[in-house]
């Protein structure tokens, strides 16, 4: 008898596939992972601005990976749904407010555009 490789039918493969199991714990690691990424790259855009392009790059390539990774490794995720994001929203707000300043701080203290004014002048 001669052995033949027997390929694997896609649905079968498919079907063979474990289980997508995504919790809360993994969801909030992605939420923090954004929220430091976002951070950093809006509270410090005025000293380095490539480091928004970066951060793009970073996300595609990571989206791209896990699109790679759900369709390969996982079977089909059951859909839940969610009313928002939560708390993040509330926290990316305050990151972006904080940005605003830090970015006028970084301006008016560092740059060397202001330095023919006083102290006074460049906060006012």
């Amino acid at each position: 008898l001669k052995c033949r490789k027997i390929y694997v039918v896609c649905t079968n493969r498919h079907y063979r596939a474990s289980n997508f199991q995504f919790g809360r714990l993994e969801s909030i690691t992605n939420y923090a992972d954004i929220a430091v990424q976002f951070g950093f790259s809006m509270l410090f855009v005025t000293a380095l601005p490539i480091a928004s392009f970066f951060s793009l790059f970073s996300n595609y390539v990571k989206v791209k990976f896990n699109a790679w990774k759900l369709l390969t490794f996982y079977q089909r995720p059951i859909p839940v749904t969610a009313q928002d994001i939560g708390t993040w929203e509330s926290i990316f707000r305050v990151i972006t407010v904080a940005a605003v300043f830090t970015n006028a701080g970084l301006v008016c203290f560092t740059m060397q555009v202001l330095d023919g004014f006083t102290l006074f002048q460049r906060t006012w």
